[in-house]
């Protein structure tokens, strides 16, 4: 799930296109909520399975994944804000190994 622009709108939050895109070691994920609000990315693999949880409390900031330990293919990150998923994106893990 993409967005014509870098940054999708949804429920008032704005989770962006993480960048770079295939990736090999690290790529950032921006993101926007709504004042006072907290939320999570949650990063998953393919098969549904997470890998990862981040608590997110600023209103606009990005994050920076390492991913390292994790294998080459297609994971999907999800905001959730109280408990709802807001918006799902798909990113490409692609090294050399």
């Amino acid at each position: 799930m993409t967005s014509s622009s870098p940054l999708g709108r949804l429920g008032g939050a704005i989770l962006g296109d993480n960048y770079p895109d295939p990736f090999t070691e690290q790529t950032t994920i921006p993101y926007k909520l709504p004042e006072e609000t907290k939320g999570k990315i949650i990063i998953t693999d393919v098969l549904g399975r997470t890998v990862e949880v981040i608590t997110i409390v600023q209103e606009e900031n990005e994050i920076e994944l390492k991913t390292n330990d994790w294998e080459n293919g297609i994971y999907y990150y999800s905001l959730i804000i109280s408990g709802k998923v807001i918006e799902t994106k798909k990113m490409i893990l692609q090294t050399e190994k």
